[in-house]
């Protein structure tokens, strides 16, 4: 007679214990809540930093009207360099590198877009190159420089020795959307 009210006593308790765990277990990540929040925050600007370094196929001419202007930048060029060639192609798939292989089937490498740009300046000094190759490579967004020709150019008037340059500057862009 008393095994049956004993053996639901011991069933109430149990329930009673887990319930008492799963509120002490709720009541440690509402503690943790506000970190949390912040923690999603920080996580949340850096994704749109992200994004910003690789735009979208809808941006590509404000992409390239920045490009130009750095390239063609009047100030960098103290000597009598000029830009012969600035001549975008069309956009192209762009293939992971080998040691990322494992990542290609991801969505966003399916996404992964270049669009490359010829570039051809003459008479450019070593330092304004430099300085050139260093404004790309602090600029917002991603990119790839390939192919580079370097000739120097006699001119005994010039500082630093001259010199023909070309290139191909490549762009990330991410197909369909950020």
């Amino acid at each position: 007679m008393l095994l049956p009210p004993w053996q639901q006593l011991e069933t109430l308790n149990a329930e009673i214990e887990t319930q008492e765990n799963d509120i002490q277990t709720k009541q440690a990540q509402v503690k943790n809540l506000d970190a949390l929040k912040k923690e999603l925050v920080q996580i949340k600007d850096k994704l749109v930093l992200l994004r910003r370094k690789i735009p979208n196929s809808d941006n590509v001419a404000p992409l390239m009207l920045d490009l130009e202007e750095v390239t063609e930048n009047q100030a960098l060029y103290g000597n009598n360099a000029v830009l012969n060639d600035f001549k975008p192609a069309g956009v192209v798939d762009f293939t992971l590198p080998a040691e990322l292989a494992d990542a290609s089937g991801s969505e966003t490498a399916k996404q992964l877009k270049q669009l490359p740009v010829s570039i051809r300046i003459t008479k450019i000094s070593y330092p304004d190159l430099i300085k050139l190759l260093t404004d790309y490579e602090s600029y917002e967004r991603t990119l790839s420089l390939e192919n580079l020709v370097i000739t120097p150019v006699e001119d005994e008037d010039a500082l630093y020795t001259p010199v023909d340059v070309s290139f191909t500057l490549k762009a990330f862009l991410l197909a369909g959307g950020s």
